[in-house]
């Protein structure tokens, strides 16, 4: 059983599960308020595309009060109710392992996440095959799946700064903001990080460099606006992994 997102890393983990597991291998994504809706649109048609079965299912996180609480190590506590769920999932299903998409460079990252796979004993091929972002673009790519490079995804709680309590009109209007500029800014990093009426947008250099454009500026104003907020400011710096909590 694969732990699937839809994005690169876990995709290159569920086409090398199918090569050696046929049709043995399936994968399961969480499809709750945490993961966008473009997000379960790809985990759909990769499996789809490596005829692998899928299985979506809610669990529930917002119902944790750990997680509902958004902790600096919030990502501990929703790694953890996933992975207990997960485990208890692919017992059930006589499944046996479940694999984590964690990669190599994650070592060099902030994740309490990974507390929780320590513990519970998710298995991490390509971060125990020394295998990083750049390799798994390059699996991707010779692999031909579409997700090959896909820009990093993370979930939509990632995008609210920690001690500020989820819900789930909060993140409906992440999702609903970021689905709109998405229709106008196409592929790359996007962020809308939610400090209420503000929204404070993070892209990457192309992508901010188009951004100003006198046309398209208005359009993503309007599509933050009608998401909701009452502000839309562009963030200078960039966007950068965590960047909910940085400065």
């Amino acid at each position: 059983m694969v732990s699937f997102s839809g994005g690169a890393d876990s995709s290159v983990l569920l086409a090398a599960a199918k090569e050696a597991l046929g049709k043995n291998a399936q994968a399961l994504i969480f499809s709750g308020a945490f993961t966008p809706q473009w997000e379960m649109d790809d985990a759909r048609k990769v499996a789809d595309e490596l005829g692998v079965k899928l299985w979506e299912v809610d669990a529930q996180e917002l119902g944790d009060p750990d997680i509902q609480a958004n902790p600096n190590d919030r990502c501990y506590f929703c790694k953890r109710l996933r992975l207990k769920y997960l485990l208890n999932f692919a017992r059930e299903k006589d499944l046996g392992v479940v694999l984590e998409g964690s990669q190599a460079d994650d070592a060099f990252e902030r994740r309490p996440g990974k507390k929780a796979l320590d513990e519970l004993g998710g298995v991490t091929p390509l971060a125990d095959a020394g295998i990083g972002k750049e390799d798994i673009r390059i699996l991707g790519r010779s692999l031909g799946l579409a997700t090959a490079d896909a820009p990093s995804g993370a979930c939509l709680a990632s995008r609210v700064p920690a001690g500020t309590p989820l819900n789930p009109e909060l993140l409906k209007r992440i999702a609903e903001a970021e689905h709109g500029l998405r229709k106008i800014l196409g592929y790359g990093q996007i962020r809308v990080r939610d400090h209420f009426p503000i929204a404070r947008l993070e892209f990457n250099p192309d992508i901010m460099a188009r951004v100003m454009q006198k046309g398209i500026r208005q359009e993503v104003v309007t599509a933050v606006l009608e998401a909701g907020y009452s502000y839309a400011c562009l963030d200078l710096k960039g966007y950068r992994n965590g960047g909910a909590d940085t400065k």
